[in-house]
C-alpha cells in the first residue's frame, strides 16, 4: 500500500499475520509509525501553542500602542486613565484592571478608573487604599516594585475586595516618572497563575507609557492653571486701572445718530441691556429684537459696554451679533493699549517733574532755600495747588 496520499501526509500501518522474520518487521515498523504519529501531534500542538503565544503577545502590544496613541491624543486625565483600562482589561482578557493615583499628601492611592463593574462601584464610593498598609495595591505605592500574587489566597498582604469577590490572582505595577511615583496599576484575573512573564513585560511597557502621559497631563493642567491665575492677576490689574481712570473722567463715552453725528455722552443712566450684558459679561437683546448691548470684555473683566439699535426695529441675527462680539473685543484691546501709554506718559512726566525738582533742591545751599524751593516746584507739579511745608519742633 501507499505510505503517502492525498494533500496531506498519512502514515500507512502493515498486517502482521505471524511471529517470523516478516511479522517482527512488521511490529517494528508499525511501532515506529506510532512513534512519527505522536511526535507529528506533539510538534502541531507545540506550533498552535506557540502560534497562539504570539498571537496574544501582538495583541498585547497593540495595547501598549494604542496607550501610547491615547497619551499624545487625549488630553484630559480622566478620559485617559478610563480608556487605558478599559483596553488593558478587554485585550488581556484580565477580570478587572484598575488605575490609582497617589494623593497630594502621598497618604492614600486613590482609585480614579476601572473596567469592571465591582470596580465602577468602588469608583462610585471613591474606594481608596492606605499607602503601605492596605493591600497589594498599598504595598506597591510603598516600595515602587511591581508585585505578583499568583494565588491571592497565599499572599499576605492581599486584600478581600468584597466588590471583586471573583479575583485568584493580581499583579500591581508601579506608575512612576521622572524618579517619582504617581500611582499604581492593578490587574485581576479570575484564573490562578494567570500572568506569564510576557504578560508582565508587556503591562510594564502600558504602565510606563502611561506614567509619562499622566505626567504630561499635570503639566499641562499645572501650565493652564498659571495661565489662568496670571490672566485673572492681569485683569484684576487692568480693572483697577479703568476703575481709577473713569473715577477721574466721569462720563466717558460717545453716541452716534448716523450721517458722522458723534456727540460725547453726558450723564446718561445704564440701559437695562447693557447693565444686563455687563453684569453677565455676553451680549443681550432687547426684548423689541433691535436693540443689542454687547460687554466690553478686558480678560475678562467689563469696563463697558456697547449699545447698538438697528433702523426700523430690524432684528439682529445671530452672525452680526458675533460680528459685534469680535468688534467689541478688538476695542478693549486697543482701548487698554491707550490707557497703559497714557499711564507710562503720565508716569514720564512724573519722573521728570521730580528729577526736576530734585536737581534744584540739590543746588540750595541752606535750608531755608530748600524748603523754598520744594514748595514751589511742588505746587507747579500738582496743578498750583497749595503746599505747605513744616518742620516740626522737637
Amino acid at each position: 500500500s501507499r505510505i503517502f496520499s492525498g494533500p496531506a501526509m498519512r502514515l500507512a500501518r502493515v498486517a502482521v499475520a505471524g511471529r517470523d522474520e516478516i511479522g517482527i518487521l512488521g511490529e517494528t515498523f508499525n511501532s515506529m509509525t506510532s512513534e512519527m504519529l505522536n511526535s507529528i501531534n506533539t510538534l502541531e500542538q507545540r506550533v498552535a501553542a506557540r502560534t497562539a503565544d504570539l498571537e496574544r503577545r501582538a495583541v498585547q502590544m497593540q495595547v501598549a500602542t494604542d496607550v501610547g496613541k491615547a497619551a499624545a491624543s487625549v488630553r484630559d486625565l480622566d478620559s485617559l486613565l478610563t480608556q487605558t483600562a478599559h483596553l488593558v482589561s478587554a485585550r488581556f482578557g484580565f477580570y478587572h484592571a484598575g488605575i490609582f493615583l497617589l494623593d497630594e499628601a502621598g497618604k492614600f492611592a486613590v482609585l480614579r478608573a476601572a473596567s469592571s463593574e465591582g470596580g465602577q462601584r468602588m469608583l462610585a464610593h471613591g474606594h481608596r487604599l492606605e499607602v503601605g498598609h492596605v493591600g497589594i495595591v498599598g504595598n506597591v505605592a510603598q516600595t515602587s516594585q511591581a508585585r505578583i500574587a499568583l494565588d491571592v489566597g497565599d499572599d499576605a498582604v492581599y486584600f478581600d475586595n468584597p466588590d471583586l469577590p471573583e479575583t485568584r490572582s493580581e499583579m500591581a505595577l508601579p506608575l512612576a516618572a521622572g524618579g517619582r511615583l504617581l500611582g499604581v496599576l492593578d490587574v485581576q484575573s479570575t484564573e490562578a497563575g494567570a500572568f506569564t512573564r510576557e504578560d508582565i513585560f508587556t503591562l510594564q511597557i502600558v504602565a510606563d507609557q502611561l506614567a509619562l502621559a499622566i505626567e504630561s497631563a499635570h503639566l499641562l493642567q499645572e501650565s493652564r492653571s498659571a495661565a489662568e491665575a496670571a490672566q485673572r492677576a492681569y485683569g484684576e490689574i487692568a480693572a483697577q486701572g479703568w476703575r481709577r481712570l473713569l473715577q477721574a473722567e466721569a462720563g466717558v463715552g460717545y453716541r452716534s445718530a448716523g450721517r458722522g453725528n458723534v456727540v460725547p455722552l453726558g450723564g446718561e443712566t445704564w440701559s437695562p441691556e447693557s447693565n444686563r450684558a455687563i453684569l453677565e459679561t455676553r451680549p443681550v437683546l432687547a426684548d423689541d429684537g433691535a436693540t443689542l448691548s454687547v460687554p466690553i470684555l478686558l480678560r475678562g473683566q467689563p469696563i463697558g459696554a456697547l449699545r447698538l439699535v438697528k433702523a426700523n426695529q430690524a432684528v439682529w441675527a445671530e452672525n452680526e451679533i458675533q460680528m459685534a462680539q469680535l468688534l467689541s473685543d478688538q476695542l478693549s484691546g486697543a482701548l487698554d493699549g491707550a490707557r497703559l501709554y497714557g499711564e507710562s506718559q503720565r508716569r514720564a512726566e512724573r519722573e521728570r517733574a521730580i528729577t526736576e525738582v530734585s536737581a534744584r533742591i540739590g543746588g540750595a545751599v541752606d535750608i531755608d532755600h530748600i524748603l523754598r524751593a520744594t514748595a514751589e516746584e511742588l505746587s507747579k507739579m500738582i496743578g498750583d495747588s497749595e503746599v505747605v511745608i513744616q518742620l516740626a519742633r522737637n
